[in-house]
């Protein structure tokens, strides 16, 4: 047991039967704010306080001096040692539950559905779940258990949520983005994920990633600026300042042409060579969605959607408008009806045998245009409206949903 025991003082009863352990706190603590919160784990003989002005304090009873942040940047309110494995679960961001494990070294799960303030959390005695309150909120019981279907995962340590996502499965590389402007990357021969961060950019989302053909990463971030990495490298290779990113995807496409990327000025940023040359290869007056853009299965191609509903195979080399793949104002698909609705078809990819196109709409409907004979898509409904995220299996046998409500569909097609 931990007691607040007087000022200055913590008292830990290792044994309630036997006098306490008196712990002096550390002057140190007064420059992170108030202790609001606190606790002290029999695995790892580690108490965790936290300070009030947006940080996790950790303490070693035989070390007090010594005082140890965990440098989160959150405002945990609430926190508790797993009983039987040395985790820390607090709340992190306020409405989210985050547990560390190794002694709080590592991020091991990130728990969202609260709607308010998350006041208090409790473990369970065999350490396999946990419940948290948040006031008007109904209480919510989390399993901290591995999900059997999961193979292997990858994390950050910190509760940052990741946003963007990029496989080069040729050179065993995972890449994520998240709402700090930090890339980080997995590679086979580091054990933690390395951040690539830009000069003078730490508030942009990074909202796109696409591993280009010469195994390059290219990010997109949000009304920012694209850049483009190589791996290993700390400065990225190309860099350029933009402000028209919103919803942009970058695409990374074969042959000259390493990457594109839709602007709402009616243009397509490539970039092409070694040297990645920046340049914009013009629209006609049907302003691009910029949800909407894929790479194509010949050299310098992607597929792209426009507002008017069509979707064009261009060229990007050549800078041709391209031909049409599907027209929503004259075509009927999938029970749909033609419309001149303005708007755009989403969550555009390609199956890896080039035999398949995702294209989903505003309804719950996610067509797979069949591109060896358009007449007969695949037809499949969608849990929620506005899909945007889809990925097809390495093998085009599978496709994954991820839909507005963070549901996750899997198909066979």
């Amino acid at each position: 047991l931990l007691v607040n025991w007087s000022p200055g003082q913590l008292a830990l009863y290792r044994d309630i039967q036997s006098a306490p352990v008196l712990i002096p706190i550390p002057d140190a603590v007064a420059s992170f704010g108030s202790i609001t919160a606190m606790d002290w784990s029999a695995v790892v003989d580690k108490v965790a306080m936290d300070a009030g002005g947006g940080e996790v304090l950790m303490l070693d009873p035989a070390n007090p001096l010594q005082l140890q942040p965990l440098n989160l940047h959150v405002l945990p309110g609430a926190l508790e040692w797993s009983p039987t494995a040395p985790d820390l679960a607090f709340a992190c961001d306020d409405r989210l539950v985050c547990v560390y494990r190794d002694g709080a070294k590592h991020l091991a799960m990130q728990a969202i559905g609260h709607t308010d303030v998350i006041r208090s959390l409790h473990w369970g005695p065999d350490g396999a779940s946990l419940v948290s309150y948040a006031p008007n909120d109904p209480l919510r019981v989390w399993s901290v258990a591995q999900d059997d279907q999961v193979v292997t995962t990858r994390q950050i340590d910190n509760p940052t949520p990741l946003l963007s996502l990029a496989v080069d499965r040729a050179h065993h590389v995972v890449a994520a983005g998240d709402r700090h402007a930090t890339v980080w990357v997995w590679t086979t021969d580091a054990a933690e994920a390395a951040p690539y961060t830009l000069a003078n950019l730490d508030d942009a989302r990074v909202t796109s990633l696409a591993f280009l053909s010469d195994g390059r990463l290219a990010a997109v971030y949000e009304n920012r600026r694209v850049a483009v990495w190589t791996i290993g490298k700390e400065i990225p290779d190309k860099e350029i300042a933009l402000e028209n990113l919103q919803f942009s995807r970058v695409a990374g496409l074969s042959g000259d042409i390493r990457a594109a990327v839709p602007l709402s000025d009616k243009t397509l940023l490539v970039l092409s060579g070694d040297e990645l040359r920046d340049a914009r290869v013009p629209a006609d007056t049907i302003p691009l969605d910029q949800w909407g853009l894929t790479a194509a299965p010949a050299a310098s191609a992607a597929f792209v959607s426009y507002s008017d509903g069509s979707i064009r195979r261009r060229d990007l080399g050549a800078g041709t408008e391209g031909t049409t793949i599907f027209d929503a104002k004259t075509t009927s698909l999938c029970g749909t009806t033609p419309t001149t609705d303005n708007n755009g078809s989403k969550s555009l990819d390609v199956s890896a045998d080039g035999k398949w196109l995702t294209a989903t709409r505003s309804d719950s409907t996610l067509i797979v245009h069949n591109l060896a004979d358009p007449a007969k898509p695949v037809c499949l409904a969608l849990p929620a409206p506005d899909s945007k995220t889809v990925a097809f299996s390495p093998n085009s046998q599978r496709l994954a949903v991820l839909s507005a409500t963070d549901r996750l569909s899997v198909f066979d097609l």
